[in-house]
């Protein structure tokens, strides 16, 4: 039940949401094995050898966990970007080492998310198995051996199991609310689960004891909590936490029923020989489904549908058979293994280190990144003596309308350029950390912070005028040329943006926490309520393309266009210009991965400029009849609207490079050499906004 759980909902089976909690399942079967087999040896020799269960544990585990690694890692160096391989290589490094789990928890990973996940995600839980073998047998012998009666207390061991599992939870509570992915992958957030199993294999004389129809009851009472949690549960469920006691008591009272073993328990279903054939492959079935569900949608070049990704999460189970058999078990049952603990932890080294061999050896022979050729360094030059007749109109106008042309000009002059360029600016290797500083200095807020921070404060400190920054990520990512702007002009710069929430009064929906986002909603107002105090010259407002339910209401006339007009019509009657910085087009994929697997075909990664929506809800481009809604409603509430399809697209398809510059970092934002770029055009769109 556990790998079916895992094998799904990687699959991606919807009724199957949390079958994520299929590895909890696992932790409470895997405490009872373990400490059942290392109790009976304590309580028989009144001591433990560490060296035999480490041998059985190296040949049980090592052989068949290095052989899916190296032979992933291969594929992955074949199918991946090079990118991507930069990445991978190292998380099968630390999974070689098992210790994978603190890689992921270190990178912040979001394990339900699913997002671009790396092949070897799934190990986070062996190095969790790996830390608690390592440190288990020591912990039992302390706390079950009264030294001073020189005999092993059942009863001492409990309580101190009991005890630790306690303050296991609590730290896994407090930490999912404060740090959910080291709560997720620490094997000391981890501990009860496992220490759980740990205390009914200590406790199984007395609950073998149980009443056939109690103990029938409870084994089925614990089967339907699993299946809750597998169907209830889901990427937005707070997890573990105490979401993980669901599955986990569930898991723990199958495990009971089974020692007391009644007739009619959850065995009917349990004892059959598909589920135990299951059962028996079911590591090597773990190993290889992920990997699998990972790399061929990127081998054959394009998402999978349901159904297909469950085809090939039940076809991995054909490697996992042979896995088992020519791997699994010829290490298991090697007798010249067996004769020696001494030769099966040296054996299982000298597996890690081939596995970490690999991982090395795909990192040497990643293809370079760089580019071909040299591309014209991207600049705008200003001449006001070729500004012509609108110069002596205005020539703040003729200056912004020869940098605009010369932007165009740039953007239609790369569209046939087919190689990336030796000069390209960021580099494909830096280019995901090419973010804006509100983005990583804390002023771009979580999702559920809603205050407004006082300290995000830029541009000229000391000037008497200010002017603020406001809005998500899209905001955040013109911060480089408003910031410019601000500096040259005397501005204090305010920078007041919370990601994906829009500076549009409205309540949204949030996919991520699956709720109403009353978050997002109240931050509007704070700021709203504090540029009412401060009352700034000018509000410059940044809105992403892909906000589902307001494009929804774009398109029905509702109300996103009233929000939008609410807070441009509420900030000029507080005295306070609006600058709406309008959508830049999304791309479908991260540019930076994708260009790096076409160095010498940048088209590959280009895409149309009309809005089309994609798997998820998503929007690759720009949806144009919404955005001229927006402009058209904007400039009625008195405030000013920047198009800048210009600045990124032809009339046919939207570049990834212009010049020497790398437009986009991942699949939305640009890049900060891009937004320096721009800063002219947007310095003029700021003064043309006040009326200078």
């Amino acid at each position: 039940m556990a790998v079916l759980a895992v094998v799904l909902y990687h699959a991606d089976v919807g009724w199957l949401a949390g079958g994520f909690v299929g590895v909890d399942v696992f932790y409470v079967i895997s405490g009872f094995l373990i400490t059942d087999h290392l109790w009976r040896e304590v309580a028989r020799d009144g001591r433990l050898s560490f060296g035999g269960f480490y041998a059985r544990r190296a040949r049980r585990l090592l052989p068949a966990a290095i052989v899916v690694l190296v032979v992933t890692m291969a594929a992955a160096a074949a199918v991946l970007p090079p990118l991507q391989i930069r990445s991978v290589w190292k998380d099968g490094l630390y999974c070689a080492l098992y210790v994978g789990n603190f890689r992921f928890a270190a990178t912040r990973t979001d394990y339900l998310a699913n997002t671009a996940p790396s092949p070897f995600q799934h190990f986070w839980s062996l190095g969790v198995e790996e830390q608690f073998y390592l440190v288990w047998p020591l912990l039992l012998v302390l706390v079950s051996l009264a030294w001073w009666r020189h005999r092993p207390s059942r009863a001492t061991a409990v309580a101190s199991l009991t005890g630790i599992s306690l303050l296991s939870l609590v730290l896994s509570a407090a930490l999912t609310r404060s740090d959910q992915p080291v709560a997720f992958f620490l094997l000391p957030t981890r501990a009860w689960e496992l220490g759980l199993g740990g205390i009914a294999a200590l406790a199984a004389p007395e609950l073998r004891r149980l009443p056939d129809m109690v103990a029938a009851v409870l084994g089925w009472a614990g089967l339907l909590a699993i299946v809750v949690a597998c169907g209830a549960y889901g990427p937005k469920t707070p997890y573990p936490g105490t979401a993980a006691l669901l599955p986990v008591i569930g898991s723990l009272a199958v495990v009971v029923a089974g020692l007391a073993a009644p007739a009619m328990g959850p065995v009917l279903v349990l004892r059959r020989t598909a589920m135990r054939a299951m059962g028996r492959i079911s590591y090597s079935w773990y190993l290889w489904h992920y990997p699998v569900l990972v790399l061929v949608p990127v081998a054959i070049g394009h998402p999978l549908s349901v159904w297909a990704m469950v085809g090939l999460a039940l076809g991995s189970g054909l490697l996992a058979v042979a896995t088992f058999r020519f791997v699994e078990e010829p290490a298991r049952r090697s007798s010249w293994m067996i004769a020696s603990p001494r030769r099966s932890v040296t054996t299982g080294l000298a597996l890690s280190a081939a596995g970490v061999l690999a991982c090395v050896g795909a990192a040497v022979s990643i293809p370079s990144v760089r580019g071909h050729g040299e591309a014209p360094v991207a600049r705008i030059r200003l001449s006001p003596s070729t500004a012509g007749r609108a110069a002596a109109v205005s020539p703040q106008i003729a200056a912004f309308q020869q940098a605009q042309q010369q932007v165009v000009t740039a953007v239609t002059g790369s569209a046939p350029v087919k190689d990336v360029p030796a000069n390209l600016q960021p580099p494909l290797t830096s280019a995901s950390g090419s973010e804006a500083a509100p983005m990583v200095d804390g002023c771009l807020l979580s999702y559920t912070a809603a205050d407004v921070d006082q300290g995000c404060l830029f541009g000229d400190t000391t000037a008497p005028r200010s002017i603020v920054l406001f809005g998500d990520s899209h905001a955040s990512m013109w911060f480089p040329a408003v910031d410019s702007w601000a500096n040259s002009n005397g501005y204090r710069l305010y920078v007041w943006t919370k990601a994906a929430c829009p500076p549009v009064q409205i309540t949204l929906f949030s996919p991520v926490l699956d709720r109403t986002w009353t978050e997002c909603r109240t931050w509007y107002d704070n700021v709203m309520a504090q540029m009412a105090a401060l009352r700034p010259t000018l509000a410059i407002l940044g809105i992403a393309p892909n906000y589902d339910a307001a494009y929804d209401v774009v398109q029905n006339g509702a109300a996103w266009l009233s929000g939008l007009s609410t807070t441009v019509t509420t900030l000029r009657s507080a005295g306070v210009h609006s600058l709406v910085v309008g959508a830049a087009p999304s791309p479908p994929q991260s540019i930076p991965d994708c260009l790096s697997a076409h160095l010498a075909n940048a088209h590959a990664c280009e895409f149309p400029p009309t809005g089309t929506r994609v798997s998820g809800g998503g929007l690759v481009g720009l949806d144009q009849t919404g955005d001229t809604a927006e402009q058209a409603t904007v400039q009625r509430a008195g405030g000013t609207y920047v198009d800048v399809r210009p600045w990124f697209c032809t009339t046919t398809e939207c570049d990834v490079i212009v010049d020497n510059l790398l437009v986009y970092r991942d699949n939305s934002h640009i890049t900060v050499p891009y937004a320096d770029y721009l800063a002219p055009l947007l310095a003029d769109e700021i003064g043309l906004a006040l009326g200078s």
